[in-house]
């Protein structure tokens, strides 16, 4: 039977894709780590998470072909941020962009490598959103949250001046083009699964 052909949950469905959830967010973390040892980078770090993290969303979309796959994937994402303390706006981004690419996937038909990269670009956008909303719209609130965190004043200013200006557009882009590019070698590595689902 091809992959993707039923479209069942199964017991080993839910396991895979909650290992694999797990996966996605510590690629991002550990991908985002470089740009965090300076607040000045701090809004570029989903960027490079882009990289490694899409390798595991191309892997298990191409072997994890289920209707809601992307939402609950993104539900355990946020569950783990959320209880790693990510501010709510970053948490609520994940559960948006994971409802943005279920119906991505799904206008795909959950075989298509382009939707699959257009979903994972939209999941990452959101992601970030999520990270930088606060500070962009609503500084005072996004520097009490960090205050209270343990961070110093002087740390909160560095990550303000670091989310305006020309990083405004650019750290977007950015994670635009790290999505682009790790979803990319997710598909070349993994192109097998995709031609397995598309053949069937």
């Amino acid at each position: 039977m091809a992959i993707g052909s039923n479209n069942k949950w199964q017991g080993k469905d839910v396991i895979r894709l909650a290992v694999f959830s797990l996966v996605l967010f510590l690629a991002m973390l550990v991908g985002a780590m470089p740009f965090s040892i300076t607040l000045t980078s701090y809004f570029y770090g989903d960027a490079l998470g882009a990289v490694f993290a899409g390798i595991v969303w191309m892997y298990m979309r191409g072997t994890i072909r289920k209707p809601w796959a992307c939402l609950i994937s993104s539900i355990i994402v946020a569950a783990v941020a959320f209880l790693m303390g990510q501010i709510w706006t970053a948490v609520l981004g994940i559960v948006i962009g994971g409802i943005i690419a279920e119906l991505i996937v799904r206008a795909g038909k959950y075989t298509s490598a382009v939707s699959n990269i257009i979903a994972f670009v939209v999941w990452v956008l959101c992601f970030w959103v999520g990270h930088g909303i606060l500070a962009v719209f609503s500084a005072d609130m996004f520097r009490e949250m960090m205050l209270n965190a343990h961070m110093t004043g002087e740390q909160v200013d560095l990550l303000l001046n670091g989310i305006t200006g020309i990083n405004l557009v650019l750290a977007p882009i950015a994670c635009v083009a790290g999505a682009l590019i790790g979803s990319g070698l997710g598909y070349v590595i993994f192109k097998k699964h995709f031609a397995r689902a598309t053949a069937s």
